[in-house]
């Protein structure tokens, strides 16, 4: 059976309908508002701009003023110099990975290498186009490093045209070096292949030392190449989940396949997404953004040190994150391939009303430790006690034979 998200779904619906009460989702995408600092000054801003322009069509044509204003924000205030014709906006992160994918497949692309974790639908866009997809998993107990030698390997044996690479490590929240992406860089112009890098949930970085707004130092590593796409969203990054937006970065002509795609897929953003965008953007908001997100940031760290200290004296531990909200509690013991998740998944739902999105859900390499996400930006104060429950049962019972 295949561990999927309707499969989730259905077992969570039966808990519901048989306990008449919702489980704990210890691994929810949503976070907590109490604790949280929103932008939701910018959003009514955003609204009262747009409110009487919500009749109108917003044609993609008409985002040029937009991306000039985001490629001025960029090279005035964080020092990236990137070509207004090289930036196009669309309504999430979802849809410019769908919409980069099958850009590229129209350009003849089909040969990927793919590290893992990677979100889902990075995969079932590549299966749904018939490409070919090397999945290179990284792998916890190295740190999840990517080593640049077995990386050239596999690229050159299985004449691969595009590498994608998802920053931070998905749902463990650790950030890739400065350093691979330099090795990536120079390998991927050397050699003629793309470098996509999926930066949605990145640069959110617990040390303030090297916390920006736009991740500028990975950000040119990746523009030095001839063939980059990286897909970003500062409306993700401050949790504005029901009026999100993504940016793509890439060279014009691929901004152009994207931008006439548009119209096939979504149609181009609303007036109050596209206005929202130009808030966020606004030289004059970015010191209260950069304020709010590392509020959000410390409050994180908090909640992981918490998180860290009820693990102590169990079975569990936890990934050391370096970016974001969410991160990845693991058993220390036993490995993905050694146990059932979807049982786990199902003890720890109807017998604790815990719900988890488990290492598999993400693509972690079965090589790795079992583990499953948390966020530290969700319900914290109701996450604690399940999770003290779950973490003490004996795993070693569902050992597969």
């Amino acid at each position: 059976m295949q561990f999927s998200y309707e499969w989730l779904s259905a077992q969570v619906k039966n808990y519901c309908k048989n306990q008449h009460k919702s489980p704990v989702f210890i691994s929810d995408w949503n976070i907590n508002q109490s604790i949280t600092q929103i932008p939701f000054d910018l959003v009514n801003t955003a609204f009262f701009n747009s409110n009487n322009e919500a009749h109108l069509y917003k044609n993609i044509d008409d985002h040029l003023e937009v991306k000039e204003n985001y490629s001025s924000l960029l090279a005035n205030i964080y020092n990236l110099s990137i070509s207004p014709m090289d930036i196009t906006v669309t309504t999430t992160s979802t849809n410019s990975l769908y919409l980069i994918l099958h850009t590229l497949f129209s350009k003849g692309i089909k040969k990927y290498l793919v590290f893992t974790p990677v979100y889902f639908s990075v995969k079932d866009t590549l299966k749904d186009l018939n490409c070919t997809s090397v999945y290179y998993p990284l792998i916890d107990k190295n740190n999840f490093c990517i080593e640049i030698d077995k990386v050239i390997k596999t690229v050159k044996a299985n004449n691969l045209e595009a590498i994608i690479i998802t920053d931070p490590v998905h749902g463990a929240g650790v950030e890739l070096p400065i350093e691979t992406y330099k090795e990536l860089s120079s390998f991927c112009n050397k050699n003629d292949i793309w470098l996509i890098c999926d930066y949605t949930l990145g640069g959110l970085f617990w040390d303030e030392k090297i916390f920006s707004v736009v991740n500028t130092n990975k950000f040119q590593q990746i523009i030095r190449t001839n063939k980059f796409i990286i897909v970003d969203s500062l409306a993700k990054k401050l949790f504005l989940n029901g009026v999100k937006n993504s940016t793509i970065f890439a060279p014009k002509d691929i901004i152009k396949v994207i931008e006439d795609l548009v119209y096939q897929v979504s149609g181009g953003l609303c007036f109050l997404q596209l206005s929202l965008f130009n808030e966020l953007i606004k030289p004059i908001n970015q010191m209260v953004i950069k304020k709010m997100m590392q509020a959000n940031i410390d409050k994180t760290i908090s909640n992981y040190r918490l998180t860290k200290t009820a693990l102590l004296g169990t079975s569990y531990s936890i990934y050391e994150p370096t970016s974001g909200h969410f991160g990845m509690i693991y058993h220390n013991t036993l490995l993905a391939e050694e146990i059932d998740e979807r049982e786990i998944f199902k003890l720890f739902l109807n017998q604790y009303g815990v719900y988890i999105l488990p290492c598999k859900y993400f693509s972690y390499s079965s090589k790795n430790q079992f583990s499953f996400r948390i966020n530290f930006l969700g319900n914290f104060t109701e996450y604690l006690s399940p999770l003290i429950y779950c973490i003490n049962e004996n795993l070693d019972l569902l050992k597969m034979i």
